[in-house]
């Protein structure tokens, strides 16, 4: 009985390298997806650090539910703004999705639905007349420093529109309404809109003007309504009355950490998601990004259980993400030694030199970080199950680090296998090629490995 299962996963391998190498055969390009990766329906929500390629992501689920028919569950852990979700929801499929940035789980909130489209537009016009009619003057944040971050006439503006927002009765609305919030607090803060860090302002990037917020709130509103409109259409097969009539699980989630929805629900047949290419003090600060949008927002409305803790500092977000502490950083790296090699090797040209020392430390708390990620992940996933990741090689301390054969090797110690790896250009960086601490990505792979 083993063997014929064995013979069978085999052959569905097969089939998916060569649905995979189909696609590439007369462009060797192809999935670099070079003027082929807009955004449209909820992919186009929010701008979020590092989205990945929603039509590559959408393609390769695609060849996995063509080679593994009978899939009914897709399992994001590392959910960000809801690539995987949409993908998901595209394809009729159940979800799980986690992540510890609470703006992620709002962004996924918000993309799940409801999409009663006729009750958002009444929404939308009686919180516009709110806003308008809000005589108001109190500011509605209180975190230390704001006044950096925020002009006051800025942030008397930004306090009408939460005021109103918190006034909609409807939960679902106001998650609509609160992800509208983040574009727009992006774009008045006194923070670069260039950068995904917390930067101030240069003298040449003016601030918008006090009196446009609630005009540019507006457009955001009816930008984003023009977008969930058509999400309803892409997926209006699987809507029953405005509702995706399939189960979705987004929860805020330490990924080192053991979920106790583990035993809630049934394990799933394909993990797709693309993790931190490192710690976010030195790649992606995904924390830096949402701690001003998060200043006003009701955090209760992402989660009832949800500390105002997670917002006592500029860092917290990161700190408590893959490589957020470096404690006992010898000790975990030795943990690795003979999991991952290709880590190893790695860590030992760092350690050796006083000027990496440090990048050693973070270099060994992320990857230690990510093994149990992978080791708590691999739990979902059911034998036979096939798992996506899509990775980056950042480079650190002069080193390149290979996180494509880290995790790999990790995924292996966990009794999953490699079935075939992808490699792509990216065509398009809003990061800069180097910044001040490392080298970044201009080359992603991803993976495709099976549970045995």
């Amino acid at each position: 009985m083993a063997e014929k299962e064995n013979t069978s996963y085999r052959i569905t391998d097969e089939r998916i390298r060569g649905l995979l190498q189909e696609r590439s055969k007369s462009n060797v390009e192809y999935w670099s997806f070079r003027g082929r990766s807009k955004r449209n329906a909820a992919h186009s929500l929010i701008q979020y650090p590092a989205m990945m390629v929603p039509q590559m992501q959408g393609e390769i689920i695609d060849i996995l539910l063509a080679a593994k028919p009978n899939s009914t569950t897709i399992f994001d852990p590392f959910v960000g703004s809801g690539t995987v979700l949409t993908e998901a929801m595209r394809c009729g499929k159940r979800f799980i999705g986690f992540d510890i940035n609470p703006l992620a789980i709002l962004a996924c909130q918000a993309k799940a639905g409801p999409f009663y489209l006729d009750a958002l537009s009444d929404k939308i016009e009686k919180l516009t007349s709110r806003i308008a009619n809000d005589r108001k003057r109190q500011i509605e944040i209180n975190f230390p420093g704001w006044e950096k971050w925020f002009d006051r006439d800025v942030a008397s503006k930004l306090s009408k529109v939460t005021r109103s927002i918190r006034s909609e009765p409807m939960l679902w609305a106001r998650r609509f309404f609160w992800l509208a919030v983040v574009e727009l607090t992006r774009a008045v803060s006194n923070s670069r809109t260039s950068t995904f860090k917390l930067h101030k302002r240069s003298d040449d990037d003016p601030v918008p003007a006090a009196d446009e917020i609630v005009e540019m709130f507006q457009e955001v509103l009816e930008t984003n309504f023009a977008a969930y409109s058509e999400q309803a259409q892409l997926i209006a097969p699987s809507l029953s009355k405005g509702t995706y009539s399939k189960p979705v699980i987004i929860k805020i989630q330490d990924s080192v950490k053991k979920s106790q929805l583990l035993s809630l629900t049934e394990q799933v047949d394909l993990m797709v998601t693309s993790p931190p290419y490192g710690d976010n003090k030195t790649t992606v600060p995904y924390g830096q990004f949402s701690f001003l949008a998060l200043q006003w927002i009701d955090l209760k409305d992402i989660d009832l259980d949800l500390s105002e803790d997670i917002l006592k500092s500029t860092h917290e977000i990161d700190a408590r993400s893959l490589g957020g502490s470096i404690k006992n950083s010898a000790q975990r790296a030795g943990g690795l030694r003979e999991i991952s090699p290709s880590f190893w090797q790695i860590y030992e040209k760092l350690i050796v030199d006083s000027d990496t020392e440090s990048n050693a430390k973070r270099y060994a708390a992320f990857a230690s970080d990510l093994l149990l990620s992978i080791e708590n992940a691999s739990q979902y996933l059911r034998r036979g199950g096939y798992a996506v990741w899509t990775l980056g090689n950042r480079n650190t301390g002069g080193h390149v680090i290979p996180l494509a054969d880290i995790v790999a090797e990790c995924f292996e110690y966990c009794g999953i296998e490699e079935i075939v790896r992808l490699k792509r250009s990216i065509p398009y960086k809003r990061t800069p090629i180097k910044n001040n601490v490392s080298a970044t990505m201009t080359e992603e792979t991803t993976l495709i490995l099976r549970k045995r």
